[in-house]
């Protein structure tokens, strides 16, 4: 079903897919799960998400272990920069 909205713009809580289909999670629902975008290489710091998380509803996994703000990694706009790259094979998983 095509977006009701217009490109680039989504009302409150509104995100797309990885399909390109405006998803919301329900209310009280548990949050929508995002693969990042960037090379995992043991070089790259710097990945991206199709829509910014809200900072005060984001969780970041590595290979299964939950990050920390701040000591683990910044998270501006949509831009997740890690402390230390993660090496090829690893799986970076969040959840907002």
């Amino acid at each position: 079903m095509p977006s009701p909205y217009p490109p680039g713009t989504y009302p409150d809580k509104l995100y797309r897919d990885i399909h390109g289909a405006d998803v919301a999670p329900a209310p009280g629902g548990k949050p929508l799960k995002y693969i990042p975008s960037g090379a995992i290489d043991g070089v790259n710091k710097n990945y991206t998400f199709p829509v910014a998380p809200p900072a005060t509803n984001f969780q970041i996994f590595w290979n299964g272990l939950l990050q920390n703000d701040g000591d683990d990694y910044t998270l501006s706009g949509n831009i997740l920069t890690m402390v230390l790259a993660p090496s090829t094979g690893d799986k970076l998983i969040a959840y907002f």
